[in-house]
């Protein structure tokens, strides 16, 4: 696996970014089956998908995300990162309300009774 930093500026107040970045996750976990952890403002991710194996950690700031992604090269080649950025572009974008944001995720989730 090869090791990436990142760093992804943003407009919002950190803890708006931190919320965002919980729905995202949260889609994440329940999409592909990925198993995230938050600790205060730093999350680790960790999964599998298309058959490739991943582990992140990332730290929401003022200003800007800080990540660090393990990664396979084939993840990379694959399009991993251009999915990365289209995703946190769409989720860190202060034009969509919050709410549309994690009524995906409700789609996702089946009700329980």
């Amino acid at each position: 696996m090869s090791t990436y930093h990142d760093e992804y500026p943003h407009s919002l107040t950190q803890r708006e970014a931190a919320e965002r970045l919980l729905a995202l996750t949260d889609y994440w976990d329940a999409q592909y089956n990925t198993r995230t952890e938050w600790n205060g403002d730093t999350g680790t991710i960790c999964g599998r998908v298309l058959g490739l194996s991943f582990r992140a950690r990332f730290d929401v700031e003022p200003d800007r995300l800080h990540g660090e992604l393990q990664v396979s090269f084939l993840a990379v080649r694959m399009g991993g990162r251009q999915y990365l950025k289209r995703k946190l572009d769409h989720y860190l974008n202060p034009a969509i309300p919050l709410d549309d944001l994690r009524a995906v995720l409700r789609q996702l989730t089946p009700v329980r009774a």
